[in-house]
């Protein structure tokens, strides 16, 4: 896929495909998106693809969400990243914004509260000239 330089980029990342086609297909529209089905793979995309936001499943095989946010963030601080999962926990969620997450989101994804949250993510990002 080709980057429109004027797009903010979106990489998805989860180990159920389903899961990352539907996001691709929800945001395709509105941002150039691409997909990652493991934690290994996420951090090599976003060596090359350079997303602004990173919507990150927590729990995967190998390589967890928790162990990407952990890698990625301080190599790349202006990428926002909004951690997704299907578990409810507290302490979780304080980690993941400890380690700079934006957001914390549960699944069942409410499909508008996720896009409010990736606009809110965009423009923190944007208002500091990064994209």
């Amino acid at each position: 896929m080709t980057s429109d330089p004027g797009r903010a980029k979106i990489l998805v990342v989860d180990d159920e495909a389903e899961a990352c086609s539907l996001l691709r297909e929800f945001f395709q529209d509105l941002y150039d998106v691409e997909t990652a089905h493991d934690g290994a793979e996420a951090l090599r995309k976003i060596g090359v693809f350079r997303p602004d936001c990173v919507l990150l499943d927590i729990r995967m095989p190998n390589l967890d969400g928790r162990e990407v946010l952990r890698a990625a963030k301080p190599s790349y601080p202006e990428m926002e990243i909004i951690m997704i999962t299907g578990v409810g926990d507290g302490a979780m969620a304080r980690e993941c914004q400890t380690l700079g997450a934006f957001a914390y989101i549960m699944k069942p994804i409410d499909l508008d509260v996720l896009e409010s949250q990736v606009q809110s993510a965009l423009e923190k990002k944007n208002k500091r000239g990064e994209y």
